[in-house]
């Protein structure tokens, strides 16, 4: 597990550095190489933590996308948020029991974030920390259409 948080911290690291420096390209990058990673970790098609953390890779991508001008990129990557969001915050799993490739004393461990104490908060969060007043209302526009 510990090579696992580690490529979840460098890859937000990388992000954040990218958006400092406003290299919408390689922040793009990084975060969908992280999404394909996450997808590439689930065992099975049941809602995890991966989801969860995923659900925040998609918020940041989101921030990325609406920097550089790519609305429509941005509003599917808010949605997908969201929508893993949900089908996690409807049964949270911090079980490693879903995770491929790692050894087997290490399944029976948990994850633990500091994300949110939901996964829609954990977006909220991560929308708040990208900064950007177009996201954050992206966000609540979604979150009011889905409600309606």
């Amino acid at each position: 597990m510990r090579v696992f948080n580690d490529i979840i911290y460098a890859a937000m690291g990388f992000a954040s550095v990218y958006r400092a420096r406003g290299d919408h390209g390689n922040g793009q990058a990084v975060l969908e190489w992280s999404l394909r990673t996450l997808r590439g970790l689930k065992q099975k098609g049941v809602p995890d933590s991966i989801d969860k953390l995923s659900a925040v890779f998609c918020a940041y991508l989101a921030a990325f996308q609406l920097d550089a001008g790519d609305a429509k990129a941005a509003r599917e990557s808010v949605d997908r948020a969201l929508a893993l969001a949900r089908g996690f915050d409807a049964a949270p799993d911090y079980s490693c029991l879903n995770v491929r490739f790692i050894s087997d004393g290490e399944r029976t461990g948990t994850f633990y974030d500091i994300l949110g104490a939901t996964a829609l908060q954990a977006v909220e969060n991560a929308v708040k920390d990208a900064g950007s007043p177009a996201l954050t209302a992206l966000l609540r526009e979604r979150q009011d259409d889905i409600q309606r």
